[in-house]
């Protein structure tokens, strides 16, 4: 709620609440706060049969301890989860929703046995979903949202923030262009916080499309410079300032990468990747500025078949 005025949204919460359980709302307890004293919240409540149960009294707010401890139990989650993820407070309404949702799927003592979700719904709830909240993830873009078309890049790299209602997938923030994404597919690096400066990657994309080089030419400044985007530069960790300096996660989140040449560990799948960007019509100068990253495998091809052809002339004599 964003203002108090709002509580009367209560009539939306009780449809929906008797329509999952089949079961009538009988009494409502609360604090007596303000928003629940309207005469308009009185008349509601009247009507459908509701008792009002005022549980404590005027600045006694220790008297509704129940709820008072779990609002202290959400507030330290909250701070657990952005201390952890290294992310500022403007992020704290996705750190609740979030905490709230891996919380009624977590047992509890009031209940033996059982989760607030299955005691609510009579269900055992589905926690294969459930990842560490902060971390990074690689979310794969779809066709037609890639900046090059087939030769862009399949990955984005971005934050996981939560798990958004009503979808059978993840919410993300990508922090280069500042907006949120629903995805159903992504790889979780769930021990690297781009929050944190000394966090590392503990896993590999499993593209090299996930970030391509920069095509460049000879003598001539790289296309990326050409096209109006700024080039990287290693130790660049602006986007961590600008982060904390204004309550939102800005760029400079991209590993460095000197000379516009891919880090080590995507050099691993180029070989995989020649063999996507060739399948593509157009994709000729993609292929030619990979090729300087060959010349290891190309000076090992031309030994193996020259001690091939000269082995054969041993025999033949």
């Amino acid at each position: 709620m964003k203002k108090k005025s709002e509580a009367f949204s209560f009539k939306k919460y009780k449809a929906w609440a008797e329509n999952q359980t089949g079961c009538a709302i009988k009494i409502l307890r609360e604090d007596k706060g303000g928003e629940y004293m309207g005469k308009e919240f009185d008349d509601f409540c009247a009507e459908h049969g509701i008792q009002r149960q005022h549980h404590s009294v005027r600045a006694r707010p220790q008297q509704n301890g129940v709820a008072e401890r779990a609002n202290r139990t959400m507030e330290q989650g909250i701070i657990t989860m952005l201390h952890q993820a290294g992310l500022p407070l403007s992020f704290w309404g996705e750190a609740l929703a979030a905490f709230i949702h891996v919380w009624n799927r977590t047992p509890t003592s009031t209940v033996p046995g059982k989760t607030p979700w299955q005691t609510f719904f009579g269900i055992k709830p589905d926690v294969s979903m459930l990842r560490v909240w902060g971390c990074v993830a690689y979310v794969h873009i779809q066709k037609d949202k890639r900046q090059w078309g087939a030769l862009g890049s399949h990955m984005e790299k971005c934050i996981f923030i939560g798990y958004p209602p009503d979808y059978k997938g993840w919410k993300f923030y990508n922090p280069v262009t500042r907006k949120s994404v629903i995805s159903e597919h992504a790889q979780f690096d769930e021990r690297y916080f781009l929050g944190i400066k000394d966090s590392t990657p503990t896993i590999i994309p499993t593209s090299l499309l996930e970030n391509p080089p920069t095509p460049t030419l000879s003598g001539h400044p790289s296309s990326s410079s050409r096209l109006g985007v700024p080039p990287e530069g290693p130790g660049d960790d602006s986007g961590l300032k600008d982060m904390h300096d204004h309550g939102g996660v800005g760029d400079g989140f991209n590993p460095p990468s000197p000379h516009g040449h891919p880090p080590p560990h995507r050099q691993v799948h180029l070989l995989t990747d020649i063999g996507l960007l060739t399948s593509q019509p157009g994709c000729l100068l993609p292929l030619l500025n990979l090729l300087p990253h060959l010349r290891s495998v190309y000076l090992l091809l031309y030994l193996l078949i020259k001690n091939t052809l000269l082995l054969q002339d041993l025999l033949f004599l």
